[in-house]
């Protein structure tokens, strides 16, 4: 790969003193000393439903019908997750995060006291939206309630070499009180197959539970991710936290997981669609017509290959409306890498 490098840190003089106190802590608090080497190859495609979904299939090309390949490395104290000609270069020691751009031969640094300003001012502006929403909520709005549910199906399959068996974990938010079909609600099912321990997918875990804690705290929560999903709608935020205590739980290690996250209207609200709602149904009916028009044109004009077509999501749900899958499988696993793969090569430079 020729020579490479790591960016200049503040204690290249060699002085320990001069170490940010995260490594340290590292070293001291952490269940094993140090981070033992991992290099994952996975594979992950996302799946809409609805509009959002036609649209996704049309302008998402191939990432979107055959999913995107990525590698994962931990070394020491930094992890790279490389898609294609970028990567994210994360390093515990000095709190940074380098996003990397191979094409353009360009590197962009991002400390960790940077990105949880971004994410505070981000959530100030949007708490201001919050408080006005607040104001109209009917004091009589319902209490909703989070509930966790899995069981051992007895399924075993062979996974790219990995005995797997299948675990069904289920999250629901409802209605406080009340059943699913009586209330409606939001329901995050996992497919999860679970091989024997794999070491570098446990090591990668471990690496990914001591950044989120430096970034965020205590939380045990990535803060955007969590926003991005409250975004998509307020109560999937609190299915996924209790998914992810769950998991924690579980022996093993995945080596497929498929996530699904259904709607499901309230059977009370059925049927009462006003004028208004009706004319945005039509509109959204328009709006498949044309995306199909258009998806019939891209297919005449393309010269390559068609890439292979792919399926609405199903509901797992009765009554269910699905927003989205989520496809991850671990292709390889191995408990070795090497110092350049987690190193921003020579002669990159700074962009900003």
């Amino acid at each position: 790969m020729g020579e490479v490098h790591y960016p200049l840190t503040n204690y290249e003089n060699g002085d320990p003193m001069n170490r940010p106190l995260t490594l340290l802590l590292i070293l001291l608090l952490s269940s094993s000393s140090v981070l033992a080497d991992a290099t994952l190859t996975q594979k992950t495609q996302v799946k809409f439903g609805g509009v959002l979904g036609a649209a996704a299939n049309v302008f998402g090309g191939r990432a979107v019908k055959d999913g995107v390949t990525s590698e994962v490395v931990v070394k020491g104290t930094r992890r790279v997750m490389r898609m294609g000609d970028t990567a994210e270069i994360v390093d515990l020691a000095e709190e940074k995060i380098y996003s990397v751009d191979y094409a353009k031969k360009t590197y962009k640094v991002t400390t960790f006291a940077e990105m949880r300003k971004q994410f505070e001012d981000a959530m100030k502006e949007a708490s201001e939206d919050a408080k006005e929403e607040s104001a109209k909520k009917d004091p009589e709005a319902p209490e909703y309630e989070v509930v966790f549910d899995s069981k051992n199906t007895g399924e075993r399959e062979e996974i790219n070499g990995y005995s797997a068996k299948q675990v069904i974990a289920t999250v629901t938010v409802k209605e406080k009180g009340k059943k699913l079909e009586q209330s409606g609600g939001l329901v995050l099912t996992a497919d999860l197959w679970m091989a024997p321990r794999i070491a570098a997918a446990r090591e990668h875990e471990e690496f990914e539970r001591r950044y989120v804690k430096a970034l965020w705290g205590d939380s045990g929560m990535d803060m955007r991710s969590m926003a991005a999903l409250a975004a998509l709608a307020p109560e999937m935020s609190k299915a996924m936290k209790k998914f992810n205590e769950n998991m924690g739980k579980m022996n093993g290690s995945a080596v497929r997981t498929v996530l699904t996250f259904e709607t499901v209207a309230d059977p009370r609200q059925r049927g009462e669609r006003g004028a208004e709602e009706e004319e945005s149904a039509n509109a959204a009916d328009q709006a498949m017509k044309a995306l199909g028009g258009l998806a019939g044109r891209f297919r005449r004009k393309s010269a390559e290959e068609p890439a292979k077509e792919t399926k609405a999501p199903v509901a797992k749900t009765k009554g269910g409306s699905v927003v989205f899958t989520s496809t991850s499988e671990l292709l390889a696993a191995k408990s070795s890498a090497a110092a350049s793969d987690v190193a921003i090569p020579s002669g990159f430079k700074v962009r900003k």
